[in-house]
């Protein structure tokens, strides 16, 4: 008894492999330009993040004429603003806390609240120090990598006018 013989068409297999490598490319490119990414599931954000980048932009900063950037890096972020990267923790039960300290490792400020996800979108509210404050961010989550933008009153001069962009790592335990 004589096995099967497999007949193999180059041009076949050159014609397949091509489709592969073109879907393959298209599925990346339909990832990178989709609003929702990987992002519209809450446990995409359960677990320790660390600031690796932040850029704010104040256009009237302290209503004023002047526009103020602050841009840092994990590379520069201590001596900039004199604190180690910000810890962010995300539970499953909807609540965060965000860990700041100083350059002795030292909790000098560690808001509270709840967040939740709808579509492209965080939501997040102190309750702890203050009841109410509230976040909105565009929201995507790659892996290991969350993006957040969004208007926040960093200067705060009593208004939501300054842009902010963020970026943090989900750390491992």
């Amino acid at each position: 008894m004589s096995c099967p013989t497999i007949v193999r068409n180059p041009q076949a297999n050159n014609v397949v492999h091509c489709l592969l490598i073109v879907l393959s490319f298209a599925l990346f490119a339909c990832d990178l330009h989709s609003p929702h990414g990987k992002n519209s599931n809450k446990s995409s954000l359960v677990g320790e993040w660390k600031n690796t980048y932040m850029k704010v932009t104040m256009e009237s900063f302290r209503n004023s004429d002047s526009t103020k950037i602050i841009e840092v890096d994990e590379s520069n972020w201590e001596e900039k603003l004199k604190a180690k990267t910000v810890r962010t923790f995300f539970r499953e039960d909807g609540t965060y806390n965000s860990e700041h300290r100083d350059l002795n490792d030292s909790i000098f400020y560690n808001p509270a609240g709840k967040w939740r996800i709808e579509g492209d979108s965080l939501y997040m509210t102190d309750t702890f120090p203050e009841k109410g404050i509230s976040y909105t961010y565009w929201l995507q989550v790659n892996d290991s990598i969350a993006e957040f933008r969004g208007l926040e009153d960093f200067d705060q001069d009593g208004n939501i006018d300054d842009q902010y962009i963020g970026r943090q790592r989900r750390q491992r335990n």
